[in-house]
């Protein structure tokens, strides 16, 4: 998943008072990696019904090149899971209109931020209830080609 936020003027105001103006901008990018369980049964007079889930536990990687007046370069890894449930209706053997909702689950406390001012890199950790909740869900409906 890429995500691009992009602000070109903002007013910022440090903790002596002093105000400025500058550019805020995010560049997320987010993978998983893992096993995964896939169930996926026909059911209905002439089998044309199915119902997917899989399930899986794996790598969740998170990287964000961002921008709050200067540039940050943050990444952050976890234990990550993802949860696909869906239900299809096959027109023919090879061709299926479907619904599916997909949950992919993390919450980051350990990061490496990179500051392209100084080049300093920091790790930060922080407790569970302050922590970065990378988890979403999407919703898709389609078209589906069977081979």
């Amino acid at each position: 998943i890429i995500r691009n936020n992009n602000y070109d003027v903002l007013g910022f105001v440090d903790s002596a008072g002093n105000s400025s103006s500058g550019k805020l901008q995010d560049n997320i990018t987010m993978y998983y990696l893992g096993p995964t369980l896939f169930w996926s049964p026909r059911f209905g007079k002439h089998k044309s019904f199915v119902l997917n889930s899989q399930f899986s536990i794996g790598y969740y990687h998170y990287r964000n090149n961002a921008v709050v007046k200067y540039g940050y370069h943050i990444t952050g890894s976890t234990l990550g899971g993802v949860w696909d449930l869906g239900f299809e209706y096959l027109f023919s053997k090879h061709l299926a209109v479907g619904i599916i909702a997909s949950a992919t689950l993390g919450k980051m406390r350990d990061f490496r931020v990179r500051e392209d001012v100084s080049d300093n890199l920091k790790l930060v950790s922080v407790d569970f209830r302050n922590s970065l909740n990378v988890s979403r869900l999407d919703f898709a409906i389609g078209i589906k080609g069977y081979f």
